[in-house]
């Protein structure tokens, strides 16, 4: 079986055609165990995307966050917002994509009262969990979109009409918490952002300079430090000690090797100054978090 790869431009915009212009909206069924890596790498579309987890769990990856989803829990991405998906390799995530005038015409009052604001919002992405009875709702309307896809009697209204409810959910819960978006600096400023972070995901455990970061974006290193900066509020060199605490924490409880040997494993051949880093972001030495949390396990 030939394993599937998103394919994107230099701005990471997904290629991929996602609408009929007659009707602007489409159904997918992600199956992992068909994308190299279990992955969909990174990637943004114009549509609106609402995705839902049926198997094993998803993680969702947005800027420098990573949200973990259930099965039975789902997820919405604004226009415009680079994300990225992981899996085991069994997970399937079952989701529609709709171009913001699939809900209203773009002149009309319907869409500049009900559609812009959350569109031309900082509203990336919002979570839906089984515990908030709002997010319940909005999950079994979203099923019920995708049910209506399997009736052919008037299918087009049906999946109209669902997804209008499932809209008036969400812009009813959120109406009162958008804020204007500050867009952090474009599309291209986000893909390079992206890029390097995918990068020091991929390289953490070797010796890397902030050049070898920036050359990964094909860009300078003020460039490198001016996305980052602007993008999460960070430096490349923070988020690279960070990104490789985080695996040090998770080595430290999910195995018996030494410090000096997740050390190694991070990409720091100093335990010294491995364990000083630690202390800062965890505030305890990795010998301590491993006895705190393990007895906590």
């Amino acid at each position: 079986m030939e394993l599937l790869k998103i394919e994107t431009d230099d701005t990471l915009r997904e290629l991929k055609i996602h609408k009929d212009i007659h009707f602007p909206f489409q159904y997918y069924l992600d199956d992992f165990s068909r994308f190299e890596d279990h992955s969909i790498d990174w990637h943004w579309h114009n549509e609106l995307e609402f995705a839902s987890v049926s198997s094993e769990c998803v993680n969702c990856l947005v800027g420098a966050e990573r949200i973990t989803l259930q099965p039975g829990e789902g997820i919405f991405f604004n226009s415009g917002t680079i994300h990225r998906f992981e899996s085991t390799g069994t997970g399937r995530m079952p989701g529609i994509l709709f171009t913001p005038d699939f809900l209203a015409p773009r002149d009309s009052v319907l869409y500049k009262k009900y559609v812009e604001p959350v569109i031309s919002s900082s509203c990336k992405y919002l979570v839906f969990r089984q515990g908030e009875p709002w997010h319940r709702e909005l999950l079994s309307m979203l099923y019920q979109t995708y049910a209506a896809l399997e009736q052919e009697d008037m299918q087009e209204y049906r999946i109209l009409q669902h997804t209008l409810q499932l809209w008036r959910i969400l812009y009813q819960n959120i109406r009162h918490d958008l804020a204007p978006s500050e867009r952090r600096g474009g599309t291209l400023l986000q893909a390079r952002l992206q890029i390097m972070m995918q990068y020091i995901h991929g390289h953490y455990s070797s010796r890397i300079s902030l050049q070898d970061i920036a050359d990964a974006a094909s860009i300078s290193k003020s460039e490198a430090l001016h996305c980052f900066r602007t993008g999460i509020g960070s430096s490349p060199v923070a988020y690279l000690i960070d990104y490789r605490m985080n695996r040090a924490a998770d080595l430290l409880l999910a195995t018996h090797m030494s410090v000096s040997k997740i050390a190694l494993e991070c990409g720091i051949d100093n335990t010294g100054y491995f364990c000083r880093q630690f202390k800062q972001v965890y505030g305890m030495t990795p010998s301590e978090f491993r006895k705190k949390e393990s007895r906590g396990l």
